[in-house]
């Protein structure tokens, strides 16, 4: 089953099945793995089957992940997203706007797991080449050669692991997180009376 470089989300139902941890947890793995029956998933995320049965039930429904009956010799089922990566779709009206917050704020909820879970378990490095933790929140006016800039480094970033994340088993490296968002920012309230 190939699959797309970039899908955009174009359904309500989509960006509903990213509303949870788990689901996005479960999309990560299987980009990372390829295709996967749901023991392998529950081997690897420590979850239970039937747990994820219920979960890979949504994101195919959604049209998310595919299944394949034939895949792995012993009768099992097999799952694979349908894509390297997921855009937000053009935000209309008032319900795919909640759909789109609850998405990221699971996203958002799934990093700090990740992130307390790194720092009980993980010798962290802190600065320099071989940094495996860091943490930000920025607030600036960017100018338009700015935000251009940040893009372009946002679309690098993006480039980056996802060409890492092609090599498979190719790699010894270790597994890392990263979540961004850009967001315009309220303006100010001593610049709005200005």
């Amino acid at each position: 089953m190939a699959r797309k470089q970039k899908l955009t989300l174009k359904s309500r139902q989509q960006l509903a099945a990213l509303r949870s941890p788990a689901r996005q947890e479960l999309l990560g793995h299987l980009v990372v793995v390829d295709t996967a029956s749901v023991a392998e998933l529950a081997e690897r995320m420590g979850r239970s089957v039937d747990g994820l049965y219920y979960h890979l039930k949504l994101l195919e429904a959604a049209g998310l992940v595919k299944c394949d009956e034939s895949g792995s010799g012993d009768g099992g089922r097999r799952y694979q997203v349908v894509a390297e990566r997921f855009a937000l779709p053009k935000i209309t009206d008032q319900e795919s706007r909640r759909a789109a917050v609850s998405a990221l704020e699971s996203s958002l909820k799934l990093t700090l797991k990740e992130f307390c879970t790194a720092l009980a378990d993980t010798p962290l490095k802190r600065s320099g080449s071989a940094r495996n933790l860091f943490g930000a929140r920025m607030r600036a006016r960017l100018s338009k050669q700015a935000l251009a800039q940040v893009n372009a480094h946002l679309d690098a970033i993006e480039e980056l692991v996802v060409s890492e994340r092609s090599k498979g088993d190719q790699l010894s490296g270790e597994f890392f997180s990263l979540t961004l968002a850009l967001v315009p920012a309220p303006v100010e309230r001593s610049s709005r009376n200005e």
